[in-house]
């Protein structure tokens, strides 16, 4: 199961975000590690399978697949 982790800063706003599954980033539904401004929005982002850093491409074509798993998931559902 993974797990989240959250840093906060002394306003109570997320500094960053990070996602782990046996003790490694990971995330397959989006990036594993997120880095956020002052103002909330995304500042950087780090994809990583299994501790591994996924390149350009590869984040193309697993974004590619998580929407093919929603429109089938939707098309299962109705």
């Amino acid at each position: 199961v993974s797990q989240s982790r959250y840093r906060y800063r002394e306003d109570g706003s997320i500094e960053n975000e990070f996602w782990y599954l046996n003790g490694k980033h990971h995330r397959e539904d989006g990036p594993a590690c997120i880095w956020y401004r002052e103002d909330g929005s995304i500042k950087s982002e780090y994809w990583y399978l299994n501790g591994r850093e996924l390149s350009p491409e590869q984040i193309e074509k697993l974004k590619l697949s998580i929407e093919a798993d929603k429109c089938i998931e939707k098309l299962l559902v109705s």
